[in-house]
């Protein structure tokens, strides 16, 4: 996607900078839950408490369209309707609705009154990215409109923190801090969140600049999972040689993959303050991205710089200059993008 210059109209989190969740022991193993106990499919009750903090601002802005991401969906639903079902041999009507990607995308319109185009994107650890990108495409076809985009991930279920688990990258800390990113250890550490924005037409508080995504081919003797330094260094090159002020690494907490995307930081730009929120909420899939992207919005309007509970590998003393930042997203199959943004 080439330069762009999109307003950034709203933009919020669960968890988000200032109010947190809790972490847990599913298993004995660490996760990072929300604060909630709605009854119902999980990833409709985090959307529930979305709402009722700040629907009436989302509902305002009357977007066009809804774009929604998830990695993986409402796990917790769709885990749940099939033990019923090797239990009692039944499946309740509303099964299926509630486990469609779709339906996340057309819940939120039904909320916002958006009678236009509603649809679910789903890539990996980058799919946040790709709502937003989607909404940007959508933005340029109809630039006098406002698109809603966001993620929900809700994968905290024992079954799947050991599919996790079995990659051997999991984290086996019993202490805080459960996630260490930047240290050359494994220690991802799943969590569940939710993030919702508006894009449209400037004036904005901030200005989308850049988003580009891409796939790097497997390399010889490399893991699926991974995503290889030098085409990670030719997607950031896209954002533009000038250094941002910091950046949103995407830093789960994996020894290589961490070690691999700050040297391609490095390559590009050099060293440069750098920051990854894994560490504080855990890594939540598909909405990791934004939920990078609102901690880079709060952190360039001036919010306190997070105190370091530990020494990564990357400087993160607070920058002279907070107007631009960065955000990265990296997923499996060498899915990965990257974002520039700034202040208005």
């Amino acid at each position: 996607m080439k330069a762009l210059a999109v307003g950034l109209h709203f933009l919020e989190s669960l968890p988000d900078p200032q109010e947190k969740g809790h972490w847990e022991s599913l298993g004995g193993r660490p996760a990072y839950r929300l604060p909630t106990d709605l009854p119902g499919p999980r990833a409709q009750a985090l959307l529930e408490v979305f709402w009722d903090r700040w629907g009436a601002t989302l509902a305002a802005h009357r977007p066009a369209a809804v774009v929604m991401a998830s990695a993986r969906g409402d796990m917790e639903a769709f885990l749940q309707g099939y033990e019923t079902w090797k239990a009692q041999k039944r499946v309740a009507p509303t099964f299926s609705p509630d486990t469609t990607l779709g339906t996340l995308a057309t819940w939120v319109a039904h909320r916002v009154r958006c009678e236009g185009p509603a649809w679910t994107v789903s890539q990996t650890c980058v799919s946040g990215f790709y709502a937003l990108q989607c909404a940007l495409l959508w933005h340029q076809l109809h630039p006098t409109q406002k698109v809603l985009f966001g993620a929900v991930e809700t994968p905290l279920v024992p079954f799947f923190v050991e599919a996790m688990a079995a990659l051997r990258i999991y984290s086996a800390r019993t202490t805080p801090p459960y996630s260490l990113p930047g240290t050359g250890q494994n220690t991802l550490a799943l969590g569940e969140a939710v993030a919702l924005g508006i894009i449209g037409p400037l004036p904005a508080p901030f200005v989308i600049t850049h988003l580009f995504t891409g796939t790097a081919l497997p390399q010889p003797g490399q893991a699926y999972t991974a995503v290889a330094q030098t085409p990670l260094e030719h997607l950031l090159r896209q954002l533009g040689t000038t250094p941002p002020d910091f950046i949103l690494l995407h830093a789960p907490g994996t020894r290589q993959g961490d070690k691999t995307e700050w040297e391609a930081v490095q390559a590009v730009w050099g060293p440069l303050p750098a920051l990854s929120i894994k560490g504080e909420v855990g890594h939540s899939l598909g909405a990791a991205p934004l939920v990078a992207l609102r901690w880079a919005a709060y952190l360039l309007k001036g919010g306190p710089w997070p105190a370091r509970q530990y020494e990564p590998f990357w400087p993160t003393e607070p920058p002279s200059r907070r107007r631009e930042a960065v955000v990265v997203a990296l997923g499996f199959g060498g899915v990965m993008g990257a974002l520039r943004i700034r202040r208005a």
